[in-house]
This record gives structure tokens, C-alpha cells and sequence, in this order.
């Protein structure tokens, strides 16, 4: 994950110069603390300037790689994304974490392909925002990826034009998903720039042709999914760089901290996530388990005027009350029983009212140019949930005593969310009103419409919000070949919305194969409602989340 900032104006105009820039700039740091560089350079009456940080997963474990990546010939490159895979490109091998930057890569690739860019790029699985300039044909070249993955957003005035990953809350716009060519040579300085996207050439990317068996003669269509969600996780997973260790002298063992963490709420996305993690790493490693959960006056009141009412004879905590922490527990004793040599901790998020409050203005500004009430209140959860930050649940004994547990904060890099299960699997409520509509072609209109959304709805905003804290997300369901094979596979092999219970059924089928059937059980909650993030205040419990801020 990596900070992108960058202006391009006449020369001897600092494009950098706006008043919004040092919070932007102290935003584009917040999402790679691990390394900062600048780079400026005039071409054909043009300033060009650069700015990136980084946050270290990729490339020579024991430095991090530098960017802007700038080369002799005057190329210039800010990328912030992961490359698993590259259309066959040979020595591209996204499990050799440690070897070679992947932006470095990549930005060899476009000089070896200097007369084919459009290709290289459009040839890229994985998630991505980039801006890059080509000396030889005196081009600006940006964009972000089919599915939005990496935030990307621009904001033009009469003499310069900013991109940037984050906004400080104002005046941006997203870059739609595709990328853009502004040839610096056909276009002088003296004019002003046409607003965005006009004075921009297109490229819009559509879904990669990638070959993908649904089915061989041995296989059932739930053994391909399995088979495919674990290709998957097997890139996110073992390209993160190793656990560190250290050693406890008072009890004389080994203390291995963990490199990843699953946004945990005990549902079958993140559950059947979490599970084949544990397939996949040593089983010395521990997995942290993010669960969050939010003090919420409106809600609590109802057990207050109850207890009034001598309907209680206490009123509950007001976490452990919160639907998302109740199905997470169970999820994670359920691991605990599965797995048992594995270490899971499961750490216990409580946000507290007054903390929401605090962090209001903050959060508003991140999810920007999302701006309605439930884009308010994911970001909010997610923004706490990112920050990792909680007391630390490790056994069976500790669910009593949560409170008095130690406090403890995530030091994973990388957290693991599953978003993309419920779009492309039938999850949301409007499936079941589509397919009970109009049958399998309304469902199937549904879900195509879902995915082609999902850059505006979620990514960008939950991107700039999670990133904020120096985090990358990945996000499994997303992977472009398994998307592909679902794309192939009959919706009924997927889903049975005609059943109770047949919404993600194929995920359901693997949960209870992984031996983790209680999270198959689960129903779908949004985290805005499972986490009580969402409608604090009295009043607001007939408000739209429609409705702007």
C-alpha cells in the first residue's frame, strides 16, 4: 500500500501550492509511514511534480523500495497496488515477496514495452492506482484498476490538476475505474486544461478473458470454488514477509507476532477466510481476529426504559449486546475447537460513544466524495476496526472477564476483509426481491449490476478510510480468476434463493466441508448494523441511509 500524490500545471506554477495540500500531503504519509520521496521535473512548458510513501510489503525485506521509481531516461512512476498475476508475463511470480518490488517490476516492464503501455497495463490482476509518465512519448498515463480497489481521486483548477489518493474532504472527485493519457506535447501549457475527463484519452478496462475450468469429471463445481478461493488467499497470504520473533526470557519461549489479520464478525465470508488462512500459514503463526463493536445510546436506551419497566434485572454491556461480537465469539471458539494448535487471538474493538463522536469530522473527511449517512457509518466501523486496537481475548476463560484482559493492538500490515462474496453470491436482501421480481434473469441483472457498482459504493471509500492507519486490505473474493469462475459457473450452482437459507450457498457447502458449520449458518449483517455503528443518536432510527451528511 502507497501514498500517491500528484500536480501537473504550466511551469513556473507550483501545482502543490493549494491550502488543502498539507493535509492531503499528511494523509498520503499516513498511508505509508514506512518511507516518503518527492521527485519534479519540467516537460514541453509542463511542471510535473511527484510525491509518494510507502508502506513496506513488497521487495528486499530488509529495506524498504523508494518511490517515485525514476529511471535515466526520465520515466516516472508512483504505484500503489499488488500485481498476483500478468497475463502470462514470465518471471512474474507474486509469491517471491522478497525478491523484487512488484512496482519495481512493473516499471521495467513498461520500458521494455515502451511502444505497447496500454497492453502492460490493461494485462495487471490485482489491485492498483498508478500514475506514470512515458519520456518518449512525453505522456501522462493514470488510472486505478476494473474493480476500484485502490482509491484514486482528482481535483482541477483553472491552472493545475491533482491527483490523490485521499482528499482532504472537499473539491475531489474518484477517477472512474480504467486509466487516462494526456499527451503533454499536444496540449500547451497557455490553454487550460478541459475538465477531467475530457482533455483525457480512455481506456476503460473491462473484465480480463481469463481461462478457468469450472468443472473436470472428478470435480464438483464447490471443490473448483475451494480450489480457486485458496489460489487465491495463497497470493495474499505468502507475499506479506514473515512473522517476527523474539524471545521471552522470564518464560523462555519464543514470541512470534502476527503478520496478518481478517476483519472478523463471525459471518461466512470472513469465517471460511479466516479458516483456509490457517490451512495455509505454519501453525506457530497466530492469526489476529478483529471483531469491533460500539457503545450506541439509542440502542442501549431500549434496554434502560425495559429495566424501568422491570422487564431486566440489569442492564447488559453495551458491546457484548452488539450482534456482530455475539456471532464472533461463537466463530472463534468454533476456529478454537477446528483448529487447535493455532494461537487465535481475538481482539475485542470497543469503540466508545464519546470516542465516535471524537472522530466524526476525521471520518466524514476520508470516506469524501462518499457522503451519506451509511457511508458515515462503515467508514466508521472500518476506521476502527483498522486501527487494531483493542483487549486481547485468547482463550475460552477470557470471554468472561473480556473487559479485564490486556490491551493490545494489531501489528499486522495486512488485514483480510470479505467483501465480494455477498455481490457475487446472491448475500443482499435486493437479490431476493430481483429473483422473486423476475426469476433467474432479474437475479442474474441484480448481481451483474452489483459488480459494476462496487468501485462507487465500496472500494474507494473503504480504501482511503482503512489506509489511513497505515493498513492494506485485501480482499480474496475480489481475485480476478476467481471472479471468472463464478462468472462461468450456473447461478444455481452459486446460490438457491428459492431455499431459506440458499443465499451464498456454495460458501455455506464449504463452510460446513471446513468443518466450521455455525458460520455457514449465519444470516447476512451489514458491519454498519452488526456493529451498532450505525444510528447513535435518538431520533435517528427511521432516518435514511440515503440521506446525505
Amino acid at each position: 500500500m502507497c501514498g500517491i500524490l500528484f500536480a501537473l500545471s504550466p511551469g513556473g506554477i507550483d501545482g502543490l501550492s493549494s491550502s488543502f495540500v498539507p493535509c492531503v500531503r499528511e494523509r498520503i504519509r499516513a498511508r505509508g509511514p514506512d518511507a516518503f520521496g518527492k521527485f519534479q521535473h519540467e516537460v514541453a512548458g509542463w511542471n510535473l511534480e511527484y510525491e509518494s510513501s510507502v508502506l513496506h510489503l513488497r521487495g528486499p525485506c530488509e529495506s524498504p523500495t523508494i518511490q517515485p521509481h525514476v529511471d535515466d531516461d526520465g520515466n516516472v512512476l508512483c504505484w500503489n497496488g499488488e500485481i498476483w498475476q500478468m497475463g502470462g508475463e514470465a518471471g512474474f511470480d507474486s509469491l517471491q515477496c522478497c525478491n523484487e518490488n512488484d512496482g519495481s517490476k512493473l516499471f521495467r516492464i513498461l520500458k521494455e514495452n515502451d511502444e505497447d503501455v496500454e497492453s502492460v497495463l490493461r494485462l495487471i490482476q490485482g489491485p492498483f492506482a498508478f500514475v506514470y509518465y512515458q519520456k518518449s512519448k512525453n505522456t501522462l498515463w493514470f488510472g486505478r484498476d476494473r474493480l476500484g480497489r485502490r482509491s484514486l481521486l482528482y481535483h482541477q483548477e483553472q491552472e493545475r490538476f491533482i491527483l490523490a489518493s485521499v482528499s482532504h474532504g472537499k473539491e475531489f472527485q474518484e477517477v472512474p475505474p480504467g486509466f487516462y493519457a494526456f499527451n503533454l506535447q499536444d496540449n500547451h501549457p497557455s490553454t487550460p486544461i478541459h475538465p477531467f475527463p475530457s482533455a483525457f484519452v480512455p481506456f476503460h478496462l473491462l473484465p480480463l478473458s481469463i481461462e478457468i475450468p469450472i468443472s473436470s469429471s472428478i470435480e464438483t463445481p464447490l471443490e473448483t470454488f475451494y480450489a480457486q478461493l485458496s489460489e487465491s488467499l495463497k497470493d495474499r497470504v505468502l507475499t506479506i514477509p514473515s512473522s517476527n520473533e523474539s524471545y521471552n526470557n522470564i518464560q523462555q519461549t519464543k514470541i512470534i507476532t502476527p503478520r496478518l489479520a481478517v476483519l472478523y464478525s463471525g459471518g461466512v465470508d470472513c469465517g471460511v477466510i479466516a479458516r483456509i488462512i490457517h490451512d495455509i500459514l505454519p501453525p506457530n503463526e497466530p492469526i489476529d481476529l478483529i471483531n469491533v463493536a460500539f457503545e450506541n445510546p439509542r440502542f442501549m436506551d431500549t434496554f434502560v426504559n425495559a429495566d424501568a419497566a422491570d422487564c431486566f434485572t440489569s442492564i447488559p454491556d453495551p458491546y457484548n449486546v452488539c450482534p456482530d461480537r455475539q456471532t464472533g465469539l461463537q466463530g472463534w471458539s468454533e476456529l478454537m475447537n477446528v483448529c487447535p494448535g493455532r494461537i487465535w487471538n481475538f481482539i475485542a474493538v470497543n469503540v466508545p460513544y464519546s470516542e465516535a463522536l471524537k472522530n466524526k469530522d476525521l471520518v466524514t473527511s476520508l470516506i469524501y466524495p462518499n457522503d451519506s449517512i451509511m457511508d458515515f457509518s462503515i467508514g466508521l466501523a472500518f476506521y476502527f476496526a483498522s486501527k487494531g486496537e483493542g483487549v486481547l481475548l485468547q482463550s475460552f476463560d477470557d470471554i468472561q472477564k473480556n473487559h479485564s484482559c490486556s490491551p493490545y493492538k494489531t501489528p499486522a500490515k495486512v488485514l483480510f476483509s470479505g467483501l465480494g462474496a455477498d455481490e457475487q453470491l446472491g448475500g443482499y436482501m435486493r437479490h431476493l426481491r430481483a429473483f422473486e421480481r423476475r426469476g433467474m434473469e432479474g437475479l442474474d441483472e441484480e448481481l451483474k449490476l452489483d459488480i459494476e457498482r462496487i468501485p462507487h459504493r465500496n472500494l474507494g471509500r473503504d480504501d482511503r478510510v482503512m489506509s489511513n492507519q497505515g493498513k492494506e486490505v485485501r480482499y480474496p473474493f475480489l481475485d480476478e480468476r476467481l471472479m471468472a469462475l463464478l462468472s462461468k459457473m450456473p447461478t444455481s450452482s452459486k446460490m438457491r434463493l428459492d431455499l431459506v437459507g440458499g443465499d451464498k450457498l456454495i460458501l455455506r457447502e464449504l463452510a460446513r466441508k471446513l468443518q466450521t458449520p455455525l458460520v455457514g449458518q449465519e444470516k447476512k449483517r451489514a458491519i454498519q448494523f452488526g456493529s451498532k455503528a450505525a444510528k447513535m443518536e435518538s431520533g435517528t432510527g427511521r432516518t435514511s441511509g440515503k440521506k446525505k451528511l
